[in-house]
């Protein structure tokens, strides 16, 4: 029996995982967030503002930075949600909206993700 958790084929475990989060379908489709519709430079503000890159694959011309790009799409995404079930003034909110805030990433422009 395939687990959804078996990182050995993550591929594979795509349906289950979905199933088990409430998807209806197993075949649903999975949108990732992006961030290219914003200005680039609040992009590399935030992202140096939120995490401490150490792995070098993972930072700006990394062969992986996309997910770091993408880790903070979803980041900005989810920050209402997050602000709306645990208030304004949780530390993750407020932390989230300074680093957006000082990298000039605003409501208009987060809509865009």
């Amino acid at each position: 029996m395939d687990f959804y958790l078996d990182s050995s084929d993550t591929v594979r475990g795509i349906p289950g995982a979905l199933v088990m989060h409430g998807y209806d379908s197993p075949n649903s489709r999975i949108a990732l967030y992006s961030l290219r519709m914003l200005p680039e430079e609040p992009v590399k503000r935030f992202i140096e503002a939120i995490f401490t890159i150490s792995i070098p694959k993972f930072k700006p011309n990394g062969s992986f930075h996309a997910v770091t790009r993408l880790a903070a799409a979803a980041l900005i995404a989810h920050h209402n949600p997050v602000t709306s079930d645990f208030g304004p003034g949780n530390a993750v909110s407020r932390f989230f909206f300074q680093k957006a805030r000082g990298a000039k990433i605003t409501k208009e422009v987060a809509t865009h993700i």
